[in-house]
């Protein structure tokens, strides 16, 4: 059987590759002005203004982020909060550095592509990742989703060379890395025995050796996670090694309401990712009718899903099902934010560019012959595994299988490399003919998976974006279709309300916020802004009787903010310091509202 070999570099690879690099910043950049109208842009949504927050905290000198546990893993908080603490905290410097970011790893393909196959393959899966307008939708995203892909390509090119040099010192940097990448994304964390196993398999050192080996970066792995522990110690009094959302997110895709193999809250839970750990919290209180700290509750929810799966069979093969169909599916599943809702603002991402199938089509093939023809193709799968692991464990989405998007594009470059071979007469023409034949198959196959059934996310996120950028017609006009669309969903009624109170239409607004009510009762958001309806209508007895309502449901800051305002509104301004004092308390390290709080304090002589 042919065995390839890495061809030895051109005089014009290094041309080629700042060229294919080029061609990628170009691509993005465009991409960038054409969104410039995307009001999204504008108005970060749940793990976007989670970030967002933690990155402006720790740039304002709070190093430990947040009073509590981290719930979402911490490391592009910390990123972030270095990028505002130098450049102050405009989101259009993000967006430039992961645009450059994305760019670059371009050149990490090819020298990962190089030796695992040869220059071509190297090429041919960068020039393609070049223009893979996926991509280009979230170098845009205040995520870490960019970051995650450029981590694995550097790991996996760290991995190669480790094994090829087997340096004491290369190992004890890969685990420090490694340790890095948990905490950017936790379930990363998993590349680490695949590296080792795979450093087994492929280079078959002495067992001697291995042992030294793995200890060498399973201590350094440790040594950087040792940080977090310590941190969260300080702040909690807990030894947590991750954060605390595992329980959350594994219930929240593997539960009997959901059986869609997406992410989906149960009906106890808001769907806002902070929202959704209080409601986890205060369901898992009430199920076992005992106080619990925060890792006893992502524990107590481990258990309920094993409890679920255990138990109901049918239900787990179903889930297994639509979590593969949903991964090898073409369409991009949004989660916080939708590529194809982007597309309408950005031509260049409706261009005719490769996507998924393209990838999976051309990338499967050229896996399967690379680890028949060189053993070093198996390092690829140390990060293709640790993607489809997670959507198995936890649920299938675009910004889940991103990463692995890179490693399936070298398969690509491997296929497109065989077939050129092929058409040259450089290997039997019948392989490039069984490539071509499986690469037609796969990619009806991705074609062919159907759009999921919306949620009503992308309207709502859009309408309140433009209601935030105070285009209150499109707004209007956005929140009427998903009303139209979602009628059991009162975030759109309780939306149009917002729209109209902007435009100082009191009535309109208290008709919107009491139909959303009457939907849902217990909707805090609902009975909160109809509490700012009555105090912007001179009625602050009944703006106080509305937002106990809500301060009841949820007693978040805003909400005792307002209720602030209307005790002092009404004369009481003993009761007004109180609350004031009750959202001081309340606010996160450098929230917006602490200046205000303070202010009416002061005011108060409080």
């Amino acid at each position: 059987m042919l065995k390839e070999k890495a061809a030895p570099r051109p005089d014009g690879v290094r041309t080629a590759v700042l060229a294919i690099f080029a061609t990628a910043v170009a691509m993005r950049l465009v991409h960038f002005a054409m969104s410039a109208a995307n009001p999204l842009l504008y108005s970060p949504v749940l793990d976007e203004a989670y970030y967002i927050r933690l990155g402006k905290s720790i740039a304002a000198g709070y190093l430990r982020g947040e009073n509590w546990l981290f719930f979402m893993d911490p490391l592009y908080g910390y990123l972030l909060g270095g990028v505002f603490y130098v450049f102050g905290d405009n989101l259009t410097t993000v967006r430039i550095a992961q645009i450059l970011l994305d760019s670059l790893n371009t050149a990490l393909i090819y020298a990962v592509g190089v030796r695992v196959w040869n220059a071509r393959a190297g090429l041919a899966a960068a020039g393609i990742y070049s223009i893979y307008k996926v991509a280009f939708f979230y170098t845009l995203l205040i995520l870490k989703t960019t970051l995650s892909a450029t981590f694995s390509l550097l790991f996996v090119l760290g991995l190669i060379k480790t094994a090829e040099k087997e340096k004491t010192g290369a190992w004890i940097a890969l685990g420090a890395m490694a340790g890095l990448m948990t905490y950017l994304r936790a379930n990363l964390l998993l590349m680490a025995p695949l590296a080792i196993l795979f450093y087994y398999v492929i280079q078959r050192p002495p067992a001697g050796k291995l042992f030294k080996q793995a200890a060498l970066f399973l201590i350094a792995l440790m040594a950087v996670l040792s940080i977090g522990m310590a941190r969260n110690y300080m702040v909690s009094g807990e030894l947590v090694l991750l954060n605390t959302q595992t329980g959350r997110l594994l219930y929240a895709s593997n539960n009997p309401e959901n059986l869609t193999g997406r992410y989906n809250v149960p009906s106890f839970s808001r769907p806002n990712p902070e929202d959704s750990e209080t409601d986890f919290h205060r369901e898992a209180e009430r199920r076992t009718g005992r106080k619990m700290t925060v890792k006893e509750v992502s524990r107590y929810w481990t258990g309920e899903t094993l409890k679920f799966l255990l138990h109901d069979p049918s239900s787990f093969a179903a889930l297994i099902f639509n979590k593969l169909k949903g991964t090898i599916g073409d369409y991009e599943i949004p989660n916080n934010h939708s590529f194809y809702l982007s597309a309408m603002f950005s031509p260049v991402t409706r261009f005719p560019l490769p996507t998924f199938a393209f990838a999976l089509a051309l990338g499967l093939p050229g896996l399967a012959i690379g680890i028949m023809r060189r053993k070093e193709a198996l390092w690829l799968l140390v990060p293709m595994l640790t993607i489809f692991a997670t959507v198995m464990i936890f649920y299938t989405s675009s910004r889940f299988r991103m990463p692995a998007v890179p490693f399936l594009l070298i398969g690509a470059g491997i296929s497109v490399d065989v077939i050129l071979r092929g058409f040259r007469r450089a290997e039997p023409i019948k392989t490039a003919v069984w490539i071509s034949l499986a690469a037609v198959v796969l990619s009806a196959l991705s074609l062919s998976v159907p759009k999921p059934e919306g949620t009503g996310n992308e309207e709502f996120f859009l309408a309140k974006a433009y209601w935030r950028q105070n285009d209150l017609n499109m707004a209007r006009a956005v929140a009427m279709t998903g009303a139209k669309n979602y009628p059991a969903q009162p975030r759109f009624r309780t939306l149009l309300g917002m729209t109209a109170l902007s435009a100082e239409k009191y009535a309109e607004a208290e008709k919107w916020f009491k139909e959303a009510i009457s939907v849902n009762p217990r909707d805090a958001d609902a009975w909160h802004n109809l509490g700012l309806a009555y105090l912007a209508a001179k009625a602050p007895e009944k703006a106080s009787q509305a937002l106990e309502k809500a301060i009841a449901l949820d007693s978040r800051p805003e909400s005792l903010f307002a209720m602030g305002r209307a005790r002092e509104a009404m004369g009481d301004r003993a009761l007004a310091a109180v609350n004031y004092r009750r959202c001081l308390d309340a606010l996160k390290p450098g929230d917006r509202l602490r200046p205000l709080v303070m202010k009416k304090l002061q005011e108060l002589g409080g």
